[in-house]
């Protein structure tokens, strides 16, 4: 039938459809999220309205980003890198990098917890208005204690502004582990999750001995609307 109508209509099939392997659908869904001048304004507005920061933004190979604080802060210090990656099912917004501490041993906790999240909340915000379906934050664990060690102090604190307390007290003599477990605390607060194999996995390790342990990711689905229902969004 469909041979015949192009037959009628003097057309060739390559006239009706266009043929993309995966791997050009995927860059396409990319491309209008690179990292290129107008969305980094986009993302610089955002980050500036929502934490009173000014930024240094420095995109390489336009699916890379890295975030510095432009102007020099006494009381706390962020630096982060950023990548855009897509499978066939969903554009993420992926946090490589979310380096953020206190400089001061006297710092008030409200104030680091409220401006952390703010941070967040513009990535969160940039992310939507692109139009990415996920954004996913790496967790840098180091070790297998670090991660026993959170699970600890999760189940000793009565609630959620205790175990940031917890957390809080250790950041300046533990800059690098603490760092990565006052995130976990954070996000999980702002409703993101582990992947339900990788929190199978890191419930495991449960070891005396001290080894490395991968990277993990926790995530947050966005723009919902956009994932048709027939799909799962896949994290990996």
């Amino acid at each position: 039938m469909l041979t015949e109508l192009l037959q009628y209509l003097n057309m060739d099939f390559y006239d009706l459809f266009e043929i993309r392997t995966k791997d050009e659908y995927i860059q396409e869904k990319l491309e209008e999220k690179e990292f290129n001048e107008q969305n980094l304004k986009i993302l610089n507005k955002a980050l500036s309205e929502n934490t009173n920061f000014h930024f240094t933004l420095e995109s390489y190979f336009n699916k890379s980003l890295n975030i510095t604080i432009k102007s020099y802060s006494r009381k706390i210090h962020f630096s982060g890198n950023i990548r855009i990656t897509s499978s066939f099912q969903n554009p993420t917004f992926e946090i490589i990098d979310f380096d953020f501490y206190k400089i001061q041993n006297n710092l008030d906790l409200h104030y680091f917890l409220d401006t952390y999240k703010s941070f967040v909340a513009a990535l969160e915000i940039y992310a939507k208005e692109l139009g990415f379906t996920v954004i996913a934050f790496n967790i840098h664990w180091y070790t297998n204690k670090n991660y026993q060690k959170y699970q600890n102090m999760k189940a000793c604190s009565k609630n959620k502004e205790e175990l940031f307390e917890m957390i809080f007290s250790k950041l300046i003599e533990d800059k690098t582990s603490y760092m990565e477990l006052f995130k976990v605390a954070v996000l999980q607060s702002m409703f993101y999750h582990f992947p339900s194999k990788e929190r199978q996995n890191l419930d495991q390790h449960n070891s005396t001995s001290i080894y490395y342990l991968d990277t993990t990711k926790m995530f947050k689905l966005i723009n919902k609307e956009l994932v048709p229902l027939s799909r799962t969004i896949q994290i990996y």
